[in-house]
């Protein structure tokens, strides 16, 4: 009888921390647009605080080798109908904060990338090694990859690295 006092608990947490993942990463991918396929949330952070308005972070997703390929051949018009939120249509009212903007090659727009920077201090927030968040930041200021905002967030693609980058800073 003991052992359930100790086994009821730990099992309530466990499922409880899987349930939360899943819907962190279900909430992520529901904000990316339908043509943009991913297999996989790489890495996720936030700085968030119950309560607090104000928050930092992310996700990273590995993009799939369908999308890659896609990318390759059609370069920024791939993108060219990729401007809303999968889990958003145009009918839900939170359709207007997964709206994103028209999509423009890199590099970015000065003050993206950089110790100031607003999406270098998204990053930050995700707790990426300094290898990664380097890498991701040069990539930004070369040719090849692509980008676009919506409110208080960024998306970026870098099919160099294979990855799409979700970003918020407000």
């Amino acid at each position: 009888m003991r052992r359930y006092f100790v086994i009821i608990p730990v099992v309530a947490a466990l499922s409880t921390w899987v349930g939360w993942e899943h819907y962190k990463s279900a909430f992520y991918t529901k904000a990316l647009p339908d043509k943009i396929k991913t297999y996989r949330a790489n890495t996720q952070g936030s700085d968030a605080v119950v309560l607090l308005r104000k928050a930092c972070g992310g996700v990273i997703f590995d993009l799939t080798d369908e999308t890659l390929s896609a990318i390759g051949q059609q370069g920024l018009s791939f993108f060219q109908n990729a401007r809303q939120g999968r889990g958003y249509p145009a009918t839900d009212q939170n359709a207007y904060y997964y709206s994103y903007a028209e999509w423009q090659d890199t590099p970015v727009p000065q003050g993206w990338v950089g110790p100031e920077g607003f999406f270098s201090l998204s990053l930050q927030c995700m707790n990426n090694s300094r290898e990664t968040d380097k890498a991701i930041s040069e990539a930004l200021k070369l040719p090849g990859s692509y980008f676009t905002t919506k409110r208080s967030g960024e998306l970026v693609v870098i099919p160099s690295l294979k990855m799409a980058i979700l970003a918020y800073y407000n």
